[in-house]
Formats: structure tokens, C-alpha cells, sequence
């Protein structure tokens, strides 16, 4: 398969907001981050899912799930907005997954996106 970057909001160890780096289902968006637009989406567990990460294969379309000042206050409870490189992934639904284990972390992107995606 060919290399591709995604975008992701998540933390260094792949923590994301819904569910651990386990696949174990956390519940911090709705009751730590309630804040966010996206805090009352549903993300019903998966075991086909479990060691893939949840991705956009653009930073405009990561606006429709993280809106910008969402980003900005997640940065204080250590989520930034990545860069990852994969060539393991595949289309689910209406986003990307990339295997958890293969991909990289190109690099951290969360002051350009609050920049350059300021309003969205």
C-alpha cells in the first residue's frame, strides 16, 4: 500500500478522546470534554477496530470533527493535533483508520491548525 498522512487529535500515546490506546472505551469526551462539538457523538465499540486509530486525510476535513477552539482547549489537557505517516490504513464509514502499531508521528501540528484554521 502506498504512504499516506492523516491528521488525528490525540495524545504521544495514542490516548484518544473516546477510547485508551487499549481499545478500552474511557468516556472522557462526553464527561471531561463535554465542551467540545463532537462530545455527545456516538462511537459504539468495535473489536474489528481495536489497534487502529481513528483519522482524517486532510487538516480541513479534521475541522468537521475537531473544530479549532476545541483543539485550543484540549492542548491543556495534553491532546495535540499530529501528522501521521501510514501505509497501513483503510476507509471506515466517513473517515480513516491506520494501524495503531505501523504508524508514525511525522509531526505535532496544533499551532499551525489553530492558525490557519481559525473560525472553522
Amino acid at each position: 500500500m502506498t504512504t499516506k498522512l492523516f491528521y488525528r487529535v490525540g495524545t504521544l500515546d495514542n490516548r484518544g478522546l473516546w477510547y485508551d490506546k487499549d481499545g478500552t472505551y474511557s468516556g472522557r469526551m462526553s464527561k471531561e470534554f463535554s465542551f467540545c462539538k463532537n462530545a455527545n457523538l456516538p462511537m459504539p465499540f468495535n473489536p474489528e477496530l481495536v489497534g487502529f486509530l481513528s483519522v482524517t486525510d486532510t487538516l480541513e476535513q479534521l475541522t468537521e470533527w475537531l473544530p479549532v477552539i476545541d483543539a485550543e482547549k484540549l492542548r491543556y489537557h495534553g491532546f495535540q493535533v499530529y501528522e501521521f505517516e501510514a501505509t497501513n490504513y483503510r476507509a471506515y464509514e466517513n473517515h480513516y483508520l491506520i494501524c495503531q502499531k505501523t504508524s508514525i508521528i511525522k509531526r505535532e501540528l496544533t499551532d499551525f491548525y489553530i492558525q490557519n484554521y481559525k473560525g472553522k
